[in-house]
Formats: structure tokens, sequence, C-alpha cells
């Protein structure tokens, strides 16, 4: 015979609803910090190949240079300021940050869903439990990304749109 007293008197509908919530955004931010460090890299990667092209001094040999030597200038000119300014824009330093931002919304998403596979088996105080120390990571996460980026709001609807469309919800257009 089992005690009242050990058996879970179960959730309350808004701790499932905040529980839920915090789940959808948690997905939803591992998911836009996944884009925008694959963004900052990309952006990355074709400055450097611009500038390796451009800056490579055999280049200027080149016969196809001596008909549009206006152009060369131009494009030596460019790329004189994008080797000034690729330190300053600081892309490794922003694929980093975003990565370490993605990993912490990623760790966040897997213990939401943690908690959410237990709610029907939890009470209100044990999920409430649970979630306070989430709650400090995200707020956490929350200040790192004010300080080092903005918003792009076309991107956090994108992300928004995919989790919906993965957990198979109705789309918020």
């Amino acid at each position: 015979m089992t005690s009242a007293v050990l058996q879970p008197s179960g959730t309350s509908p808004s701790i499932r609803k905040y529980v839920w919530e915090r789940l959808l955004d948690a997905e939803m931010n591992d998911r836009y910090w996944r884009d925008r460090a694959a963004i900052y890299a990309t952006r990355e990667k074709g400055l450097k190949i611009f500038l390796a092209i451009t800056s490579s001094g055999t280049v200027a040999g080149w016969v196809v240079w001596q008909n549009f030597h206006l152009l060369w200038q131009v494009l030596s000119g460019m790329s004189a300021l994008l080797a000034i300014a690729l330190p300053i824009l600081d892309y490794t330093g922003q694929v980093e940050r975003a990565s370490d931002v993605r990993k912490g919304w990623w760790e966040l998403t897997t213990e939401y869903n943690r908690v959410w596979v237990r709610i029907d088996l939890d009470t209100d105080a044990s999920i409430q439990e649970k979630t306070l120390p989430l709650e400090a990571k995200e707020l956490n996460l929350v200040k790192i990304e004010s300080r080092y980026f903005s918003r792009d709001e076309t991107l956090i609807r994108k992300a928004q749109q995919d989790v919906l469309r993965a957990r198979g919800l109705p789309s918020s257009k």
C-alpha cells in the first residue's frame, strides 16, 4: 500500500505552461545562436578569402589586371582597408562568443526537456526547485548577449518558426 504523502500531486496548469514556454524559448535561442555563429563564421571566411585574393602581390602581375588598372587600384585599396578593419570587426571573437552562448542555450534546452519529461510525475514545488538554477543561467546568458550583440529580429522570427515547425505546432506568421 502506497502512502498518499509519497504520491506526487501533479503540476498545475500554470507550471506546465511556464516550463513548456521556457523549453520552447530555450530551443529557439539555441537555433538562433547556432545560426548567428554560422553567419559570423561565413562573413569572416568570405572577408579573409577576399583579402587573400586582393592583397597578394603576385596577383598584381596577372595579365588580366593590365586592362583593368582602375579596378585593381580600387580592389587594392579595399584590401588595405579590410586588413585594418578585420581585427576591429573581430569576427573570430564574435564566432567564439556566439558559440558559447549557443552552448548555454543548448544546455538549457536539454535541462528543460528533462523537466518537461517528468512534469506529470513531479510536484509544483519540485519543478520550481529544478527551474530556479535554470532561470539564473538564462539571466546570465541574456546579460552576455546584451553586452556583445545586437538583436536580429529577422533571425529570431526564423528560429521561432523553425521550433514551431520542428514541434509540429501551428505557425505564428
